[in-house]
């Protein structure tokens, strides 16, 4: 009784190679992609293209139903290493780079509590505004947002829940007022102070903010592609890292495929010979 055995192993052959290209694809060529357009992407963008600055790091005045967050800038020169900011809540200067302008966002995370004894919650307007202390107190920028208060006599949301991690939970699905706002001021290299004030001109109440709020100063670049890619970082890591990608899986295919006609042109001569 004989076997057929040939198709078995072309099968098995055309396995391992599909393996093998995969394999090959993961391990070698998708990481090498991933270190090749971070190099591209830290070359045309530093790393001190953008600074964030958490409030904690700001000084903090609260009087009454305004809340202000000041601190000042320090301009270092191109030739010297940016300082970071270290996380420890306490205050310390704004570090930026000489003659570089740059564009302000902001992003703010954090809970209202009225001091008012009537309903669940309340709505109130959220005001701040972003000031040149060093330029008269110039206004650069006023918003008024909508947030939900949470007044004295609400009914606790937390009732019946014992368990710390699901409260937290609860508390922050009901009661957190989230706000991310882009480009809402230019700061130019002569500015030396910059003030944020957030108000609740209509309600008796404060304002408790999360860690997580505060504001990044981006360089404002000529070219608009640079601003989009410092802006949209994520994105521009996804779709580069594809590009690359590619392209490197391109260049191996062709060089397979050299590789293997010239591999056949060499040995079919010699198998003539």
């Amino acid at each position: 009784m004989k076997f057929n055995l040939t198709r078995p192993f072309q099968i098995a052959q055309w396995v391992s190679y599909i393996l093998g290209v995969g394999i090959l694809q993961i391990v070698v060529i998708l990481p090498l992609a991933v270190l090749l357009f971070h190099d591209f992407y830290t070359r045309l963008l530093p790393s001190d293209s953008s600074v964030w600055v958490p409030l904690d790091n700001f000084n903090s005045n609260a009087s009454g139903l305004n809340t202000r967050f000041k601190q000042g800038i320090v301009c270092v020169s191109p030739d010297k290493q940016l300082p970071g900011l270290k996380p420890n809540g306490l205050s310390q200067p704004i570090a930026l780079r000489c003659h570089t302008n740059y564009k302000l966002d902001m992003k703010l995370e954090f809970y209202c509590h009225s001091l008012d004894a009537i309903g669940n919650s309340k709505g109130t307007d959220l005001q701040y505004a972003v000031v040149s202390l060093s330029d008269d107190s110039n206004l650069f920028y006023r918003y008024r947002q909508p947030v939900i208060c949470r007044n004295q006599g609400a009914t606790n949301v937390l009732e019946g829940n014992n368990h710390a991690k699901s409260r937290m939970e609860v508390l922050r699905n009901e009661w957190l007022n989230s706000l991310s706002l882009e480009d809402i001021a230019d700061i130019s290299p002569q500015l030396e102070n910059i003030e944020i004030s957030i108000d609740l001109p209509n309600s008796n109440g404060e304002i408790l903010l999360e860690p997580t709020s505060g504001i990044l100063l981006r360089r404002s670049f000529e070219q608009g592609l640079r601003n989009w890619m410092l802006r949209r970082w994520r994105t521009t890591y996804i779709i580069g890292t594809a590009v690359f990608y590619i392209s490197l899986s391109f260049i191996f295919v062709i060089t397979c495929m050299a590789t293997f006609l010239i591999f056949t042109k060499v040995y079919g001569k010699h198998q003539k010979q």
